[in-house]
């Protein structure tokens, strides 16, 4: 019974010969003339050599297949079993793991992957193995049999060889009938050459990059003091940064009195919005990181690191690496953030050259940030290098004038509380000993000269009136009865108590004829609202009324304590009362408290200031701002004064 190779062999038509003739010299009948077969074309291994270098040993290994036959190809990758397992390792004689086979590239023809699909490679790799083991042992080609599913082969393997180490096994898995060797040799070994090629194409370009990456670090000095101010800089470093790793976006970081600032994030063009979003997320992935002191690298489908969740929500990178900028003193000076959308495939190319480089960039900040201004003065000097010539005389001669303005004398302004009271205050008591009918006023109403503000009851007074006169008549009787009796001392008593009956009916009918409390003056009432209460007892003297004059009144300044040292007597101030915004009333301060009060939560002095009032617009009680004027200093010492001040009472 024939195997299944076998009949996958007699099915395909493939003739296992065609290779041995293709190896040898052939003469044609007509002449003495050979043609040579050549065991890889010029032309095809023109064509492969050109293409990329993950592409070469495929197409060879498919190229050798097609023109020299067999069942396919594998090429062994050999490393150092030192960080391999054990169980992919092969063992030396005395046991020792000395070497591993890695399957690079896997070849098989087509027939062999219909027929076993999948599991073609799988069974290439079985067949070829041992003989792979032969020939790192012995370090030349070799041609050995093997079996390849249930039949016999042979197996050609060919070692490549770096600096007398084998690197690389090529094999080629064929018949035992296709006894040609020299072709498949050839070819093999034009393969391995083409690998060698490749590697080392692969490598040099690779080492042009890595000297293009470290010429463009060289150059990031260079790329950042080019900035007006620090800003500036660190947004060009971070561009710089961005292009030299081919990432994204590049974040920076600073140390600032121990908290870390962010410095700039690549790709904007000029400041930004300081707490937006998205800034705040890369600040705490940045500190976190500082904070951990070592790097750390996060990736999209890696859910449980935390400190890159902000990132993940704003900028949803596929790779994020930052690291902290830790000088070769073992300072901090502050941290930098690489994003990648798509993950780099040199990426332990660029963790180490990133690692290498820490030491050297960190204190770049810290030098351009001690060397270049800040960011007002930035841009002003940002300003004045795009400025025409013109543009920067005119600047000039305005910051000349600016600071001439300066030195003039201008009047300090004190700046104060006001509220406006009367000049006088008119009290009106009760006059007398009764029983308030009605209040026909409240306060704040105004009131005019001689008007009815309120009305005592006047029953009681009538009542004793008429008593009282009841009394003299009685005793006017009594005085002439006893005058007609001669009875001379009990009408001279009688009469006598007529008299002081008489000065009581006086003072009764004087009450009942003030009944009615007027307004002495003409005024504002500023206390008084007795309406509720009507009906009550009143005493001599109790205060019903208070009435100031509306024609003047008195501003009231509250001048804070630290400025009443500029405050004198005849100074000028100007009143803003809330009520009427649109005017401003001029005065002089009259009068100064020689006390201080404690008034809204603040040490102030009183100062008086009379202002005249003829239509009466103003009233009582408003409240306002004040500003007096005081000495003359050049304006400078007027803007700064509060300041210095503040500073020195602070640092007492």
């Amino acid at each position: 019974m024939s195997s299944p190779l076998s009949r996958v062999n007699q099915s395909s038509g493939v003739n296992p010969a065609p290779p041995e003739k293709r190896s040898r010299l052939s003469v044609s009948a007509s002449g003495g003339s050979r043609k040579l077969t050549m065991a890889f074309p010029a032309a095809t291994l023109g064509q492969i050599s050109d293409l990329p270098d993950d592409r070469i040993l495929p197409n060879a290994l498919d190229a050798v297949a097609r023109l020299h036959g067999g069942w396919g190809c594998v090429v062994f990758s050999v490393e150092d079993a030192v960080a391999l397992s054990h169980e992919s390792a092969e063992e030396s004689a005395d046991g020792s793991v000395s070497y591993a086979l890695n399957p690079e590239c896997v070849v098989a023809v087509p027939l062999l992957q219909e027929k076993f699909l999948h599991a073609s490679g799988d069974l290439l790799v079985q067949t070829c193995e041992r003989v792979a083991a032969k020939v790192i042992e012995a370090k030349v080609a070799l041609s050995l049999p093997s079996t390849l599913a249930g039949q016999t082969c042979l197996v050609m393997a060919v070692p490549v060889l770096e600096r007398g180490k084998v690197t690389s096994i090529l094999c080629r898995v064929h018949d035992l009938k296709q006894t040609a060797e020299m072709g498949p040799l050839a070819a093999l070994q034009s393969v391995g050459l083409l690998h060698l090629v490749s590697k080392a194409r692969g490598s040099h370009r690779a080492m042009i990059r890595r000297f293009g990456k470290v010429a463009a670090f060289v150059e990031l000095l260079a790329a950042s003091e080019g900035g007006v101010d620090f800003s500036e800089c660190a947004r060009n470093l971070a561009n710089h940064l961005c292009e030299v790793m081919e990432c994204d976006t590049v974040a920076l970081s600073v140390n600032r009195r121990g908290s870390q600032h962010l410095a700039a994030v690549s790709g904007e063009a000029g400041p930004s919005e300081a707490h937006s979003p998205g800034r705040r997320a890369l600040l705490s992935h940045l500190t976190e990181v500082v904070h951990r002191g070592r790097l750390c690298i996060a990736r999209r489908d890696e859910g449980g690191n935390s400190a890159a969740s902000g990132l993940r929500q704003w900028f949803d990178p596929a790779l994020s690496l930052c690291l902290p900028l830790i000088d070769a003193q073992g300072k901090t000076r502050g941290a930098w953030l690489f994003l990648w959308k798509e993950e780099p495939d040199d990426l332990v190319e660029k963790e180490s050259l990133l690692r290498a480089a820490t030491p050297e960039v960190a204190p770049l900040l810290s030098l351009l940030y001690r060397a270049k201004p800040g960011a007002a003065i930035g841009g002003i000097k940002r300003l004045w290098i795009r400025g025409t010539l013109t543009q920067r005389h005119l600047a000039v001669a305005v910051g000349v004038a600016a600071l001439i303005g300066l030195l003039v004398p201008f009047p300090y302004p004190v700046k104060a509380k006001c509220e406006l009271q009367p000049v006088v205050r008119r009290v009106i008591a009760s006059p007398f000993d009764g029983t308030l009918r009605q209040s026909f006023v409240r306060a704040g109403e105004v009131v005019t000269r001689d008007q009815i503000l309120a009305e005592m009851d006047g029953r009681e007074i009538r009542s004793q009136l008429s008593e009282a006169l009841a009394q003299r008549e009685r005793a006017t009787k009594e005085s002439d009865h006893a005058l007609s009796q001669g009875h001379i001392a009990e009408a001279r008593i009688s009469a006598l108590e007529a008299e002081g009956l008489d000065y009581h009916i006086e003072l009764l009918k004087y009450r009942q004829d003030h009944l009615e409390v007027r307004s002495p003056i003409d005024g504002l009432v500023l206390r008084g609202d007795l309406e509720r209460s009507e009906g009550a007892p009143l005493r001599v003297g109790d205060t019903l009324y208070e009435v100031g004059p509306l024609d003047r009144l008195v501003a009231e300044v509250a001048v804070p304590a630290s400025e009443i040292s500029l405050v004198e007597i005849g100074a000028k101030v100007d009143l803003k009362l809330e009520s009427r915004v649109n005017l401003t009333v001029e005065s002089t301060i009259l009068r100064i408290a020689p006390k201080s009060e404690w008034l809204d939560e603040a040490n102030v002095f009183l100062c008086e200031a009379e202002i005249e009032n003829p239509e009466n617009q103003l009233r009582a009680g408003l409240k306002g701002k004040a500003k007096v004027a005081g000495p003359r200093r050049p304006l400078i010492w007027n803007l700064c004064r509060d300041g210095w001040l503040a500073l020195r009472y602070r640092l007492w």
